[in-house]
């Protein structure tokens, strides 16, 4: 059981970061600023401002 959970939460943790790549790729960057602060600014962690 312990294992199945764990195999899930990465495979969903895997699609997660599919989805962020197919969406850098295509330049959509509105919307992930609200849970990622360091792509507010480009990605590099910079302080906006």
């Amino acid at each position: 059981m312990l294992v199945e959970k764990t195999l899930s939460c990465r495979m969903q943790a895997d699609q997660a970061v599919q989805q962020f790549i197919a969406r850098q790729k295509a330049g959509v960057r509105d919307g992930l600023a609200d849970w990622h602060p360091a792509l507010a600014s480009g990605g590099r962690g910079e302080k906006a401002g």
